[in-house]
C-alpha cells in the first residue's frame, strides 16, 4: 500500500513538473520578447536624456544669436549709416563691444561673430571673438582669406545659407584658426539681419565645439563594448568614442531605420557583417543632428540570458527526472506484469492436472 501511495505520489510531482516546464517555456518566450521590447525603451529613454541636454545647449545658442540679431538690426540702418561714416565706425565699436560682453556669459560657446554683407560692406568686414584658453580673443582671418564670401564654398554655408532660410545650422566644419591654431570641428548656427528699412546688413552667428556636444554624449552609460557616435543632418558621421572606419554601423543602414521608423527616435536591431548582434537607438537634436547608441545584444540582455540557463537547466534536470521515472514504471509495469501472467499459467496448469487427477480417481471407482 506504502509502495502504491509513494508511486502515485512520484507520479503527481513529475506530470505536475511537466505541466509548469511546458507553461514556463512559453512564458518564457512572452517575457523575453518584453524584456528585450523594454531594453529597447531603455535605449532610446538614455538617447532622448542626452538628446535633451543637446537642444538646451543649441537653444541657448540660437537664442544667444536671435537676441544679437535683433539688437544689429535696431542699432544699423544702412542708409543713416553708409560704411565710410563716422557714425557708422561709432555703431561698428558698440557692436564690437556687445559681441565681446556677450561671448564672455556665455563661455559653453566658442565663438560669437557678425559677418557684413559684402555686397555693402566691402573691405572683409567681420566681428569674430572666441574663447582660447579661458579668455575671449578678437581673431581677425579677413586678410588671410583667400576668398570672401564666395557663393558655393562650403566654408561660408552659414552665411548663404542662413540668408536663404533666414536662420541655418550648419554641419561640422574644420576650423583651422579655433584652438590655438590647432583647429576644431564646430557646428555653426547664422541669422540673416536686416535693418528697419529691409535691407540685409549681414548674418550674426555662433560656434559651438563639437567636442562638447560629444561630451554630453558620452555620459550615456554604456555596458561592455558600447558605441556612442554623432551624425549630422545628412547622416554623415561627425564623431564619436571610436574612429568611422572602426564603426560596425555604417550610414545607409541609419538611413534605412529613420525611413522605416518614420519617428524622432527609435530602438531597432543590427546585425553587422561578422555576425554579431546588436540593440541600437537614436533620436534627433534641434538642429537635425543624430545621436546613435549601438550596444552589444548579449550584454544588454545578459540577465535575460543567465535566466535562460538556470531554465534550461531545470528543463533538462526535470526531463531527465520524467525520462527515469518512465523506464523504471515501465520495467516495474512489465515485471508485474509478467509475474501475474506466469501466476496465473501456474494456476492453470495446477488446475488443469487437479481436473486430470479427479478423473482418473472417478474412472478408477467406476
Amino acid at each position: 500500500m506504502r509502495k502504491v501511495f509513494f508511486t502515485a505520489l512520484l507520479s503527481i510531482i513529475l506530470c505536475s513538473g511537466a505541466a509548469a516546464l511546458i507553461t514556463g517555456s512559453v512564458l518564457f518566450v512572452m517575457g523575453f520578447h518584453i524584456y528585450e521590447q523594454e531594453a529597447k525603451e531603455r535605449l532610446i529613454g538614455l538617447v532622448n536624456t542626452k538628446a535633451r541636454e543637446v537642444n538646451l545647449l543649441l537653444a541657448d545658442a540660437e537664442s544667444v544669436v536671435d537676441t544679437l540679431a535683433g539688437e544689429v538690426s535696431q542699432m544699423l540702418t544702412y542708409q543713416e549709416f553708409p560704411q565710410s561714416s563716422p557714425e557708422y565706425l561709432l555703431q561698428k565699436e558698440i557692436l564690437d563691444r556687445t559681441i565681446l560682453v556677450v561671448l564672455e556669459e556665455n563661455e559653453h560657446l566658442a565663438g560669437l561673430f557678425f559677418s557684413f554683407n559684402p555686397r555693402l560692406y566691402n573691405g572683409r568686414e567681420e566681428i569674430w571673438y572666441i574663447w582660447e584658453d579661458g579668455q575671449v580673443e578678437k581673431l581677425d582671418v579677413a586678410e588671410e582669406a583667400g576668398s570672401w564670401f564666395l557663393e558655393g564654398n562650403p566654408s561660408v554655408d552659414y552665411y548663404y545659407k542662413a540668408i536663404a532660410n533666414d536662420s541655418y545650422w550648419t554641419g561640422y566644419t574644420w576650423e583651422p584658426d579655433l584652438k590655438n591654431n590647432t583647429g576644431a570641428y564646430t557646428a555653426t548656427y547664422g541669422r540673416a539681419v536686416y535693418d528697419r528699412d529691409g535691407v540685409l546688413l549681414g548674418v550674426a552667428g555662433a560656434d559651438i565645439y563639437v567636442d562638447d556636444l560629444m561630451d554630453i554624449l558620452k555620459g550615456i552609460s554604456l555596458k561592455g563594448s558600447g558605441i556612442v557616435a554623432l551624425y549630422d543632418s545628412n547622416v554623415q558621421y561627425v564623431a564619436g568614442n571610436i574612429e568611422n572606419g572602426s564603426l560596425p554601423f555604417h550610414p545607409e543602414n541609419l538611413q534605412k531605420e529613420i525611413q522605416i521608423s518614420q519617428e524622432g527616435a527609435a530602438a531597432f536591431d543590427y546585425t553587422d557583417a561578422e555576425g554579431k548582434e546588436y540593440l541600437g537607438a537614436y533620436s534627433f537634436f534641434d538642429n537635425g543632428w543624430l545621436p546613435l547608441i549601438l550596444q552589444p545584444r548579449s550584454v544588454v540582455l545578459e540577465p535575460f540570458f543567465n535566466l535562460k540557463n538556470i531554465f534550461i537547466i531545470t528543463l533538462v534536470f526535470t526531463a531527465t527526472a520524467i525520462i527515469i521515472y518512465i523506464i523504471i514504471f515501465s520495467v516495474t509495469s512489465v515485471r508485474t506484469a509478467l509475474k501475474a501472467d506466469e501466476a496465473k499459467t501456474i494456476m492453470l496448469i495446477s488446475q488443469s492436472r487437479q481436473a486430470k487427477v479427479g478423473e482418473m480417481v472417478g474412472n478408477i471407482s467406476h
